[in-house]
């Protein structure tokens, strides 16, 4: 298994986007809006709360703790729906290039983690 960042594991899903090699769940290219939102969400959120770490090793309270966090900074639920989207779609991918075993978004939701 190849370790990657999740910061890279973003810059590979988008640019699967932007060539057209990676599908909608309809099976159709992205649009350019939707690109670009991910982009964004990519360049101001993940990548600079979770890019450092690898792949392999992200597990779902790290995923609870970044909504958490996005609640706190009063961050819209849209934004932080098409955050966790744009995650699952960077595990999808880097499962089937076998850069990650699991997805630690999935049951994840979009509640923030409970303190214990």
């Amino acid at each position: 298994m190849t370790r990657i960042t999740v910061a890279e594991g973003l810059d590979v899903y988008l640019a699967a986007l932007r060539d057209g090699s990676a599908l909608s769940a309809a099976n159709r290219p992205y649009k350019p809006a939707a690109i670009d939102q991910y982009q964004r969400i990519a360049d101001r959120t993940l990548k600079p709360k979770l890019g450092q770490h690898l792949l392999c090793d992200l597990q779902r309270h790290d995923i609870q703790r970044l909504v958490g966090t996005l609640r706190a900074e009063r961050t819209g639920t849209g934004t932080i729906h098409a955050t966790l989207d744009l995650l699952r779609a960077v595990y999808r991918d880097a499962i089937k290039r076998g850069e990650a075993r699991t997805d630690p978004t999935s049951g994840a939701g979009s509640r923030p983690a409970k303190a214990a």
